[in-house]
């Protein structure tokens, strides 16, 4: 009887040693399969969802990021959009066109009526012209501000342009002015403004006049 009685507990403790090497083998066997197979999957099952809703939002002109492969018939809507440039200078306010710059604003309405057609005409030579020696060319804003990047016509509208401050240095008579400037670019694309997720971002430009010569110094963000 003894005998047998220890023979069944070597049994019992070699059947629960198995039994312990058989779960750790199934509970990593689990965690392999969740590593390689289930959660990979679950990820991807993720992503595809995300850029389907992007895609979808984009469609209906919802959720408004970064547009690819447009084709003509997507840009006719553009035809209908404002491409005016509201224009406020000291609590004034008005439509700033080539013809009336100079009388709203001199030299500088006439700059911000080149800044704004060299954009929209994706005129490269045009837009870094307006940047004074002295600007960062690093900014990653304007990347395109040195000239050595081209960038395509952007599909400008509801432009803002709004005088925030301006002083002039009493010895050297040069004038620096900030300026408030809001666009939206139909359907953005981003290969002008890739800051730009939605299709508005404001920035503030520091613009200095000198001698009847108005150049870009400085360029920031300035959200709402």
């Amino acid at each position: 009887m003894k005998k047998n009685k220890k023979v069944t507990r070597k049994l019992t403790k070699k059947g629960k040693l198995l039994a312990w090497i058989v779960g750790l083998a199934a509970v990593l066997a689990l965690l392999l399969l969740l590593s390689e197979v289930i959660l990979p999957s679950v990820e991807k099952s993720v992503k595809e969802s995300a850029n389907t809703q992007r895609a979808e939002d984009d469609e209906e002109g919802e959720t408004k990021l970064f547009y690819s492969g447009l084709t003509p018939e997507q840009l006719e809507g553009y035809a209908e959009c404002d491409k005016s440039i509201f224009y406020s200078v000291n609590g004034m306010g008005g439509h700033l066109t080539a013809e009336n710059a100079v009388a709203l604003d001199g030299e500088r309405g006439l700059f911000w009526v080149k800044y704004i057609d060299a954009v929209m005409q994706g005129d490269e030579k045009a837009y870094s012209a307006l940047f004074s020696k002295k600007f960062d060319f690093s900014n990653p804003i304007e990347r395109y501000a040195s000239g050595e990047l081209d960038f395509p016509p952007q599909r400008l509208h509801n432009i803002k342009i709004e005088l925030w401050r301006e002083e002039t240095d009493p010895e050297t008579g040069v004038t620096e002015s900030v300026f408030y400037v809001e666009y939206n670019i139909y359907r953005n694309e981003g290969d002008f403004r890739a800051d730009m997720s939605y299709d508005t971002a404001p920035i503030a430009v520091t613009v200095t006049e000198s001698d009847g010569t108005v150049l870009i110094t400085d360029v920031k963000y300035r959200y709402n």
